[in-house]
């Protein structure tokens, strides 16, 4: 049999196990004389040959029917017979036993498979009949040696083994065996007992149980000597070896604590380096917050001056008309001609009268400034705006009135100036009003007007003029707003991403520039937030696209459809206020969702129309629709609502039921720029797709564009800024960490300063995302360059990395190969993921007749890019160009430095940084991609988008290592001559592009699909 480490075989299992095993046999053989015995689970079947050799009959019993079988050919007796079967149902007949052994069994079982094993011993004993059980003692055998036997389910401590028995027998006698110098089985009460041991009952490692109804008289003892037994000595020497082994260990840690104080006073210099430095940064962040406030001053300062302009301009006309209108009068001709006779012009009586006129005009009072509220409302002069005729409108924007004839122009005047590359209509909704709303067709050309017969009040006014919309969607705006450059495209961008979204609503800021609404909160009882009120609008949690409660009806887009579908607004809180709360929760019962877009800012004058007081006025109507909907919609606040201020992490964009993950990278993913950006977006979308609520943090905390905002119309939370950067973000983990499933930490120089504060200060799963394998690529440059600082590098990086893989609960690295590495020099298992997934592959006939010339793609910021150009240039392209007179190398990649820049010329195009859309055209139109690394490490992501681009790749080793079976399609080349072979044969025949393109594809197929690194991430997020 093979030894598995569940049965204790003889001559395999050890030498402690042997004697302990062996002893207890022939313990319990000296008691069985004459009687008829069941070993239980009895193994490999020596216990019962020993226990033949003095009992009447003897049957061993076990479950593994290969155990059986061995036991049957290797102890053939007359009075031995083994059985299969198991201790919860035994195949012998009631009170057929005198005696039932049972050593290491009871606890392989549970709890219910160990009543009902005592309940079958208690069935086939005779009255007389007695049990002989043993089990590890829990404290010492576990607890103690801090062990855990996998095959062990249920284990005893002393009081409960007892316990336990005690259940099913009148009399128990427990034994006790450990090891001394030799081993013993005693009872200290026997009188039989030969000395006293002062080895405590509560320290043995194994507990035998002697166990009857009857009254026990059973004199037991053991003691075993082996002489041949050797494991006292290696013992002790062992001993001595350790001895000598901590003394090496302290030599070690004080040559290691010297190092340390060496380490302490650079790392104490560098702290204060950093401290001056954080000084110094402070005292700029000072300066600049003191020059953006005056910034703001003066912005507000020019737009006062320009509203005055205005003013005084439209006050000059005021006067310059009057003026004429009284000079045009009769009676002004008149005193002209009186006074013209009575103060000549010229004489000095005019004069005169001048200076008297001056010293008795009235002095001019300063006045305060006005706010921009006061501003809007005195505005005299509207020039006639011209609205896009309406042609297969796609927006509808309703915006209902009630005179506030000036802010509804501003707010039209607005969207004219700032709405751009979307078919819209607007539709002014007016409920009977006084004012210059009667004549808005005169102000406003190519507007709807709706007017009402009768004051509808405000909801039913929406309802009623949303029925003349002819757009996709319905946009709801209040007159009292002032959307901002670019408001709309994103509401309607959002809407149409997911057919599923049913409401956007936009980010409301106020008049004093400070955040009036981010989405909105609604509690248990119905009481609501304004997410953010009162806060700086540009701050990380009012700037990424989530799902909310309810957007304002301020700024509402919602889908035609829905709303014919819906009903429009309920007309239950006539006249105003929770309707449309309560349209977000109607078009969330359809299976809609509502949505909140930051790139959508729209200033609020709130108050203008119907004031701020909910104790008088329209605005009272706020508590009273409260009521009505907390009754309506009880069974949803309950059942998904948070109590009042409770949990505002989750209630913010309604991530009760989602887990968040956390990613840490260096910055945000410049995906378009490098191979690991590209490869960190690409896990980004993906976990985002299966259903988590990701959060990102970029080392750097720069708010960098346009990948940030990138990241944020994803649904990703980027935190980023300077209260963020000098420490804030750990306080935001601690005080959310409950949400948190994991943390995805990537680079080594990345990981290191956040891998310990989060497994130190929370419970989250952090998985150590290295890219490569930092050591190994500073080694190969060393071989490569001899310089000794890769090697130095190398070592450093070696011990980090080593130490990030120990603390993290998984690993995840790009290759095989550097799977294989781990494991040879850590011992520690890795998971290996794609470095890019793909849902769609390119299909079609690769079309050979336009490609021409070589393609180089890499990121200059990497160094061995630079280094492998420069190999190509000097080594491999005089011998393409002999061959190849006609072609020409392109070279693309971000950052180039000045040695690559000067290898432009000779046919070698140095392009630089090139967008997504560039980069596919020269996928396309290239013949063969070049990927000259001579070192590195991990999957490089440039030969993964070179091989999806079906473009030939002729590359060295490094540049295919990790990619498993690759060489059956893209043969290595590692000298220059081999290397300008395969691309005069590669570019020269266009069947081998073709199938080249085609072999790409497939393997890809196989290898880099979504649907692989989604079950990678699964099982890593259980």
């Amino acid at each position: 049999m093979e030894f598995t480490g569940e049965r204790f075989i003889p001559n395999i299992s050890g030498e402690e196990i042997e004697i302990e095993h062996i002893q207890r046999y022939h313990f319990a053989a000296t008691a069985i004389k004459g009687l008829t015995v069941l070993d239980a689970a009895c193994g490999e079947g020596y216990g019962s040959a020993i226990l033949a050799e003095n009992a009447a009959k003897v049957y061993g019993l076990d479950v593994s029917s290969e155990a059986v079988e061995h036991a049957k050919g290797k102890y053939a007796s007359p009075n031995l017979e083994f059985l299969c079967a198991s201790i919860e149902k035994i195949p012998l007949d009631d009170q057929s036993i005198d005696c039932v052994v049972s050593f290491e069994t009871i606890e392989h079982v549970d709890e219910e498979i160990q009543h009902c094993f005592m309940n079958e011993v208690k069935r086939i004993l005779k009255p007389n009949g007695y049990l002989l059980l043993s089990t590890p003692n829990r404290r010492v055998y576990s607890d103690d040696a801090n062990y855990h036997n996998e095959f062990h389910v249920r284990e005893f401590y002393q009081d409960e083994f007892i316990t336990f028995l005690e259940k099913y027998f009148g009399n128990i006698k427990l034994y006790s065996q450990y090891f001394e110098v030799c081993s013993n089985i005693e009872n200290r009460k026997d009188p039989v007992a030969d000395k006293v041991s002062h080895f405590p009952d509560k320290q043995a490692k194994y507990y035998i149980a002697c166990c009857s109804d009857d009254e026990i008289k059973l004199p037991l003892k053991s003691n075993i000597l082996v002489p041949d037994n050797n494991l006292y000595q290696s013992r002790n020497k062992r001993i001595v070896q350790l001895q000598e082994e901590e003394e090496e260990r302290n030599r070690h840690i004080r040559v290691l604590d010297q190092e340390i104080a060496k380490q302490r006073e650079i790392v104490d210099e560098k702290e204060t380096e950093a401290r001056q430095s954080r000084k110094e940064l402070e005292e700029i962040n000072d300066e600049l917050k003191k020059r953006k406030s005056e910034l703001k001053e003066l912005q507000k300062k020019y737009e006062n001056m320009c509203i005055q302009k205005q003013q005084n301009y439209d006050w000059c006309m005021y006067y310059k008309n009057m003026a004429e209108a009284i000079q045009a009068s009769r009676s002004y001709r008149l005193t002209q001609k009186i006074k013209n006779k009575l103060i000549p012009v010229g004489s000095r009586r005019r004069n005169l009268a001048k200076k008297m006129f001056r010293a008795v005009r009235p002095v001019k009072q300063e006045k305060r400034e006005k706010t921009a509220v006061e501003k809007i409302a005195a505005r005299k002069s509207f020039d006639v705006l011209y609205l896009p005729e309406r042609k297969d409108v796609q927006v509808s924007i309703i915006i209902p009135v009630y005179n506030q004839f000036a802010y509804t122009y501003h707010c039209i005047e607005s969207i004219l100036k700032n709405t751009r590359n979307i078919s819209y209509e607007v539709i002014v909704a007016d409920d009977v009003s006084s004012d210059k709303t009667q004549k808005i067709e005169k102000y406003i050309k190519n507007i709807k007007v709706i007017r009402n017969e009768e004051n509808l009040g405000f909801l039913r006014n929406c309802n009623h003029a949303a029925k003349e919309a002819a757009g996709e969607y319905i946009l709801f705006l209040n007159n009292d707003t002032q959307v901002c450059t670019n408001w709309l495209q994103p509401l309607v961008d959002l809407a149409e991403k997911d057919q599923q979204i049913g409401i956007v609503g936009s980010k409301l800021i106020g008049a004093d520039g400070k955040l009036q609404e981010a989405g909105g909160i609604i509690w248990k009882d119905a009481t609501g937030w304004n997410f953010g009120l009162g806060n700086e609008p540009d701050l990380p949690a009012y700037n990424y696209v989530k799902e909310t409660d309810y957007v304002s009806g301020a700024s509402l887009l919602i889908r035609k459809d829905i709303w014919d579908e819906v009903g429009g607004f309920d007309e239950r809180y006539v006249p105003a206020y929770f309707e449309d709360t309560d349209l977000a929760f109607e078009v969330r019962k359809r299976g809609y969702k509502v949505m909140y877009q930051p790139l959508s800012e729209v200033i609020h004058f709130e108050g203008v129309s119907n004031g701020t007081s909910e104790e008088s006025g329209i605005k009272s109507y706020q508590k009273v629709n409260r009521t009505k909907f907390r009754e309506k919609w009880s069974a949803e606040l309950e059942r998904e609502h948070f109590e009042n201020a409770v949990d505002v992490f989750a209630a913010r964009d309604r991530s009760r039921d989602k887990k968040a993950i956390l990613v840490v990278d260096h910055y945000v993913p410049t995906y378009d720029k490098d191979a690991g950006s590209r490869a960190v977006f690409n896990y980004l979308k993906l976990l985002l797709d299966m259903g988590y609520n990701v959060k990102f943090i970029g080392d750097n905390f720069c708010h960098e564009e346009p990948y940030t905002t990138t990241l944020e119309q994803m649904g990703i939370e980027v935190l980023f800024g300077a209260n963020y950067a000098q420490g804030e973000w750990k306080t935001w983990l601690l005080e959310n960490q409950d949400h948190f499933a994991a943390a995805v930490l990537n680079r080594p120089h990345i990981a290191v300063n956040y891998m310990d504060f989060i497994k130190e200060n929370t419970k989250m799963k952090v998985i150590y995302y290295g890219h490569d394998l930092h050591f190994l690529r500073e080694m190969r440059e060393y071989e490569v360059t001899g310089d000794e600082t890769f090697r130095e590098s190398a070592e450093n990086w070696r011990w980090k990395e080593h130490d990030l893989m120990k603390k993290a609960d998984h690993v995840v690295m790009l290759s095989e190969e550097e799977r294989r590495i781990i494991k040879k020099e850590f011992d520690i298992d890795i998971v290996t993921m794609p470095i890019f997934s793909y849902d769609n592959f390119p299909e079609g006939r690769i079309d050979t007749a336009n490609k021409r010339d070589l393609l180089f793609v890499g990121g200059f910021a990497h160094r061995p890019n630079e280094d492998g150009l420069k190999w190509f240039v000097k080594e491999v392209w005089p011998i393409v160009e002999k061959k190849l007179p006609e072609v020409r190398l392109n070279v693309v990649g971000s950052h180039p430095t000045d040695a690559v820049k000067a290898m432009a010329g000779n046919k070698i195009f140095v392009r630089g940084f090139v967008s997504d859309d560039e980069l596919a055209e020269y996928y396309a139109k290239s013949r063969v991609c070049i990927i000259p690394l001579r070192y590195g490490a991990g999957i490089k992501g440039k030969t993964i988008e070179a091989m999806y681009n079906r473009i030939a790749v002729v590359s060295t080793g490094i540049g295919i290592e990790g990619l498993p079976g690759i060489e059956k399609i893209i043969s290595p080349a590692d000298t220059p001559e081999e290397f300008a072979r395969q691309i005069i044969q590669k570019y020269q025949d266009d069947g081998a592009l073709i199938q080249a393109g085609q072999q790409y594809i497939e393997y890809l197929k196989q290898n880099f699909s979504r649907e692989k690194m989604s079950k990678l991430f699964a099982d890593m997020l259980g």
